[in-house]
């Protein structure tokens, strides 16, 4: 009988399956920002507001002021939708 021999298999990174290196953070985020092809609504960018502000909050383990969450949130989506 035939002895079988197993051959280690070789792993391969999700980013090299489609041969891009894999990106930093700060690539990552640039490329999120241009992916934005079109200006939001104002109902859209209120949305996007408020899911930030409560990501946010939870980060602080809901304590803090919510305005100061508001306003953060303010901050980082139009800093995103500048881009």
């Amino acid at each position: 009988m035939a002895k079988i021999v197993k051959k280690p298999v070789r792993k391969i990174a999700p980013a090299a399956v489609n041969g891009a290196p894999e990106a930093t953070p700060a690539q990552a985020k640039a490329a999120a920002a241009q992916r934005v092809t079109k200006k939001p609504t104002a109902e859209e960018r209120r949305r996007m507001i408020e899911v930030a502000a409560y990501y946010i909050a939870e980060r602080n383990g809901f304590r803090g002021d919510p305005a100061a969450h508001w306003a953060q949130a303010e901050a980082e989506i139009a800093g995103v939708l500048k881009g």
